[in-house]
């Protein structure tokens, strides 16, 4: 147990001192980046190939019962062959031949049943293995949501009770949107039937892709503010309702699932914890503490979730392309139409308010993490969201200077207004 939490304490530094080195590069989302790349390095990507025995022992467990299914399994593949590659030499007689097969039938069914046994066996022992790495993954997410929802707090705080109804159709249209596409779309890449666990895969999906901004950068608080006084609050507190929607989902992704209750308990007390902070905490120095350790969190909590993933075989590009569209336009076009619905705000006005909407890369890597651990998610949907959790952040550079851009052209837009006036 204890080689197991070191193991796990490992790669958390691993990916935290990885993340200095990118940061200070100058690499865009180096905190990201830095959790996906220590996750392969630790994870069956790559130490799972280059010393199996190792990964297994801190990470796996059920060696034992692994082995025994193993050896099962080739065991019923060399009789199957065997009874199909040697041939019937003479015809028996007739009740020869049934009893025969009846023998046949039933030490297949026996074999079968024999697997299912060991590979449920697996699963527990694998389990029960890994609570000290959901218990760190929990605390780290944990505490990355309750830094998003302190800041949505605050920024709730900060608004004027008339714009407050702005702020929550915002929030609303930036997590629905997103959300729900996800579910229309990843459904088709179901085959069958959906059942509770599918149903479930696609509401954690949906919960990981419809939370709001984390803590905004200082180019995206100052976008957002140029464009009408109060206009990073509307966003901070936005993103809190669009942040609580998601944890509603993942809740009932939970309930379906019927496992892992602490799951959605995890991220619940996250927020809630924040949301009171946000109410406690006033000055700015102990706020900027608060983001900085949350920050801290992130790439440890994504290295723990790539432990769960095998980069090379769990990459399906249809989960990918869906989570990439749905995590910057899907969220964007949702937050755009709440902007110009209400207050006569103007289109270059409203697309610079809300570019700072799409900032999500910790508090989805947060959810997509807790859904990964809790096994909610296909392997493949859960590598999709954390990898497309990165785009947010790697693109900070291209949302200054799209907005940028859109105050220009706001600048120039007014200017022909006024000499047509």
């Amino acid at each position: 147990m204890w080689t197991t939490f070191l193991a796990l304490l490992g790669v958390v530094a691993a990916a935290t001192i990885l993340a200095a080195v990118l940061r200070r590069a100058g690499v865009p989302g180096a905190s990201i980046v830095a959790g996906l790349l220590a996750g392969v390095l630790c994870g069956p990507g790559v130490l799972g190939r280059v010393a199996p025995e190792s990964f297994e022992r801190w990470f796996e467990g059920a060696s034992a019962a692994r082995d025994a299914l193993a050896a099962t399994e080739r065991r019923l593949a060399a009789d199957a062959l065997a009874s199909t590659s040697l041939g019937a030499p003479l015809v028996p007689p007739e009740s020869s031949a049934e009893g025969e097969a009846e023998g046949e039938a039933e030490g297949e069914a026996e074999g079968e049943a024999e697997v299912m046994r060991l590979r449920l066996e697996v699963e527990s022992i694998g389990w029960e293995h890994r609570r000290a790495e959901r218990s760190l993954v929990g605390i780290l997410a944990a505490l990355l949501l309750a830094a998003g929802a302190a800041e949505g707090v605050r920024g709730l705080r900060g608004l004027r009770p008339r714009v407050r109804g702005d702020a929550l159709l915002l929030g609303a249209w930036t997590a629905l949107v997103p959300a729900g596409a996800a579910a229309i779309l990843l459904s088709w890449s179901i085959e069958g039937s959906l059942d509770a666990a599918m149903w479930s895969a696609l509401l954690a999906a949906a919960a990981a892709l419809s939370v709001g901004p984390w803590c905004l950068a200082r180019s995206d608080a100052a976008s957002a503010e140029s464009c009408e006084p109060g206009g990073a609050d509307l966003v901070r507190a936005a993103g809190l309702l669009a942040t609580a929607i998601g944890i509603s989902l993942l809740a009932a992704a939970v309930v379906l699932a019927g496992r892992g209750e602490s799951a959605a308990i995890v991220a619940a007390g996250g927020v809630a914890g924040g949301a009171m902070l946000g109410l406690i905490v006033r000055g700015d120095g102990a706020a900027r503490r608060f983001r900085a350790t949350a920050a801290a969190c992130l790439p440890g909590v994504v290295a723990l979730a790539m432990l769960r993933l095998e980069p090379w075989l769990d990459l399906a590009w249809s989960p990918l392309l869906v989570a990439a569209i749905l995590v910057s336009d899907g969220r964007y076009a949702g937050a755009l139409v709440a902007a110009v619905l209400p207050g006569g705000r103007g289109g270059l006005r409203s697309m610079r308010l809300v570019l700072a909407s799409t900032a999500v890369g910790p508090t989805q890597a947060a959810i997509a993490a807790i859904a990964i651990e809790w096994s909610l998610l296909p392997h493949e949907w859960g590598l999709a969201l954390l990898l497309a959790a990165a785009l947010p952040e790697s693109t900070a550079p291209l949302r200054r200077r799209a907005a940028e851009q859109l105050a220009d052209a706001e600048v120039v837009a007014r200017r022909e207004g006024d000499e047509a006036a």
